[in-house]
């Protein structure tokens, strides 16, 4: 039986399950909120508690503490997908860094990769590689073992959800749409046959510029429509499955995409799950609770990330370094033995002497100051942990993209002579700059936004979501989402 916890934002979950014979069966399934940020992009930013919240979770729910999976969703990591001939484990951890050679980011990473099925040709497998930096996981590790929980596994989110799109027999051999709603973040995969093309994350906006769940929902079908397009086959694009949506949420979005795209048919994921997928009676839906029944189909092994941490090359080195001078010293200690019995005689008369020195220190004024002692310096330990925690969250926030005037002048310089542009929303979470405007032709539409990708060290990313022509203004709308270049990488598809 095994137990998996996923770590994102506030919102933690957990379900125990196993996979036997290929089909996924979850016996119990749980969802609670964590401390206010105690963990922010899965990175715990209050130590104490959310420790102390994981803890009393743990007990609260009688959770074993053998074979727990870890599933983390952050921008700490980095994917990448790829097609590659069958190889040895020690030639694909030697190719792995070459892959994340342009990510600079990170020191000292840790890599795992996985099989996600075959490619377009027979001998090509379809692949993914995932790096993490070492002390980011430590910290993870760390935490679990303090509360004698023994980590099994440690994936990623994105790939977890794979895995379980690979285990729904609904959707295989299908060119489909997959929306997973989990809270406030949108996963968006184009499926074909077996195996995905493309995946979108993206987060809904909060405060006054909140828009409907089901808006929502449909505009990022209706982005997943137009790569179908860029790719020539939204023709065969057919059928949208989503979950993670309330029925009303699911109603709004059904209503919204019929007026955005003509011919989708909009279908909840659960509809026709087959045997391969077993779920308990209480609320475990796939939106929800996605990455964490994926995890079940998480394997441990040497490609798991868990297993790269442990092979510390450093601790490796140290390790074979020690076995190789054993030897030797085993021999010196043999012919070294009659000095070591003379000097364990010593070793007694001097014990029996410090033995009377103590007596000597317990005294009731020598005790009371050293534990006065020990005091201070505990405190001196709290304090200072509690500086570094403060320190490493004023980092963590300091790193979100920020709205400036160079933004503004980069929106006004590509709209020149074309255009009449203005920013409508900023997201700082994302880095996004949401960009509308009105044109009087199509031409000027197009050129707009080839300025806008052309202005690469403001933008990282532009996703142009198309244009209408509005009778009222007698002139072509259009809107653009221009994702910053972030001060610290985040997670993007390749």
């Amino acid at each position: 039986m095994k137990t998996v916890i996923y770590l994102s934002n506030q919102t933690m979950k957990v379900i125990t399950g196993e996979e036997k014979r290929g089909v996924l069966t979850v016996t119990r399934a749980f969802q609670e909120e964590a401390p206010k940020l105690s963990i922010v992009n899965g990175q715990v930013t209050d130590d104490q508690a959310f420790t102390t919240f994981l803890k009393e979770f743990w007990e609260n729910h009688k959770l074993p503490k053998k074979d727990v999976y870890l599933i983390v969703n952050s921008t700490q990591t980095v994917i990448r997908f790829f097609e590659l001939p069958g190889m040895s484990h020690k030639k694909m951890m030697e190719y792995l860094p070459r892959e994340f050679s342009d990510v600079d980011r990170m020191r000292d990473p840790v890599y795992g990769y996985g099989i996600l099925g075959k490619g377009k040709s027979v001998p090509m497998m379809r692949m993914f590689g995932v790096m993490m930096e070492r002390v980011f996981l430590k910290e993870h590790i760390n935490r679990f073992q303090a509360l004698g929980i023994r980590i099994a596994s440690v994936e990623t989110e994105l790939t977890a959800k794979l895995h379980l799109l690979e285990r729904l027999e609904h959707i295989q051999g299908k060119v489909c749409g997959v929306l997973l709603l989990d809270g406030v973040t949108l996963l968006s995969i184009l499926w074909v046959n077996h195996s995905f093309l493309h995946f979108n994350r993206t987060r809904m906006a909060g405060g006054s510029k909140k828009e409907p769940v089901g808006e929502f929902c449909a505009r990022g079908i209706s982005s997943l429509v137009q790569f179908a397009r860029a790719q020539r086959i939204a023709d065969e694009l057919q059928e949208i499955y989503a979950g993670g949506m309330k029925e009303e949420e699911f109603s709004c979005c059904e209503s919204a995409l019929s007026h955005m795209e003509q011919g989708l048919r909009l279908r909840c994921l659960e509809e026709g799950v087959g045997s391969r997928i077993r779920l308990p009676k209480e609320p475990c839906e796939l939106g929800t609770f996605g990455a964490a029944i994926g995890g079940l189909c998480v394997r441990r092994g040497k490609e798991n990330l868990l297993h790269q941490y442990r092979m510390d090359p450093k601790f490796l080195a140290q390790r074979r370094e020690l076995l190789r001078l054993a030897a030797p010293a085993m021999c010196f200690l043999i012919m070294l033995l009659p000095a070591l019995l003379f000097q364990a005689g010593n070793w007694f008369h001097i014990a029996g002497q410090i033995n009377r020195c103590l007596d000597e220190l317990s005294d009731p004024q020598v005790l009371a100051g050293a534990a006065r002692y020990d005091q201070l310096k505990s405190e001196n330990i709290a304090l200072r942990h509690q500086i570094e925690e403060a320190i490493r969250a004023e980092s963590i926030i300091s790193s979100y993209p920020v709205m400036d005037g160079e933004i503004d002048d980069a929106v006004e310089r590509c709209a020149s002579g074309l255009v009449t542009a203005e920013v409508t929303g900023f997201q700082a979470s994302q880095g996004l700059v949401q960009v509308s405007g009105l044109a009087e032709d199509e031409r000027a539409v197009h050129s707009f936004i080839e300025r806008l990708v052309e202005e690469r060290q403001i933008f990282s990313d532009i996703h142009y979501t198309g244009f209408e022509y509005v009778e009222n203004d007698k002139a072509w709308r259009l809107w653009a989402d221009c994702y910053l270049t972030p001060m610290e990488g985040e997670e993007t598809a390749k």
